[in-house]
């Protein structure tokens, strides 16, 4: 709910609604209040309403409970102790990432609670079995190897054992492409909404990270904007960045690190062009045009 009313409240800011604006901040801000009152022996908990005490199960961590990380509304001390706890779900990732919302959840948890690069491990292996499977050129029966049914159609979920994965053309199975996009290319929105920007912030696994490598996504479009993306394996932990942009109002482009200084100064105005940069894989960067 808090979340839902932050929503509300950038909606009623696009709309010029102040009013609107500061009566869903007044509203989010209570259900943060309480959400934040949730978080007992460094997790948030279920409170048993019979008791009004939380629920604790000895050893066990829902991962659905990073919810309000991945809401973005734990506050720094609680970002501070969950952040620990993605090791725990790395170790026994098998139960835990059959299940495409949590996949989600792991993933825009870990963005705000700087765990990029366990949630890009745990993501490119179920990424690789799910792959595996749906990438098949033949049918596969309930007798073959993880029983995928129909090569290529989005099941309901991601198994980790040789069973039948669910219904077919279920949507949320289908989420997989942008929680790459996201969590390993690193390419997702800014919250400032006045402005035509966004992050890209690869974390390649390591598994990939192989010197002379390319990889590359195509057709990417934010706002106005519609370009192409490659990432190139140098040595060690760097990488070479391409962007290839094309977009019907020239502007301006400035690519900076989050928590640095410009990487590109572009003044002048294309419609078209192609921009590199050398980085550090897990570097978080916000490209803007203005």
């Amino acid at each position: 709910m808090a979340e839902a009313m932050m929503v509300m409240e950038k909606f009623a800011d696009i709309l010029g609604e102040k009013h609107d604006q500061e009566n869903w901040k007044i509203l989010s801000e209570q259900r943060i209040k309480n959400t934040h009152a949730m978080f007992f022996d460094n997790w948030f908990r279920d409170i048993d309403a019979r008791t009004n005490k939380p629920i604790i199960l000895p050893e066990y961590f829902d991962l659905m409970m990073l919810a309000p990380l991945t809401c973005g509304i734990a506050n720094e001390e609680q970002t501070k102790a969950l952040k620990i706890k993605f090791e725990y779900f790395q170790r026994g990732t098998n139960s835990q990432s059959q299940w495409p919302p949590q996949i989600f959840t792991l993933c825009e948890a870990a963005w705000n609670g700087d765990a990029r690069d366990i949630a890009a491990d745990i993501l490119a292996s179920t990424a690789d079995r799910v792959y595996r499977r749906t990438d098949s050129r033949k049918v596969l029966y309930y007798d073959s190897t993880f029983s995928y049914r129909v090569p290529g159609v989005a099941n309901e979920f991601w198994p980790v054992k040789e069973i039948p994965a669910g219904g077919e053309n279920y949507g949320w199975g289908a989420t997989l492409p942008m929680n790459i996009l996201r969590t390993i290319v690193g390419f997702r929105e800014s919250n400032d909404l006045h402005t035509t920007e966004f992050f890209l912030a690869p974390m390649l696994p390591n598994n990939i990270m192989k010197a002379g490598k390319k990889y590359s996504v195509n057709n990417l479009c934010y706002r106005n904007v519609k370009f192409n993306l490659s990432y190139e394996v140098k040595k060690s932990n760097l990488i070479e960045i391409t962007m290839d942009y094309k977009m019907q109002t020239p502007l301006s482009v400035t690519i900076s690190q989050r928590n640095g200084g410009k990487v590109i100064v572009q003044e002048e105005k294309f419609s078209e062009q192609k921009i590199s940069f050398n980085a550090s894989n897990g570097d978080v960067f916000i490209v803007r045009f203005n």
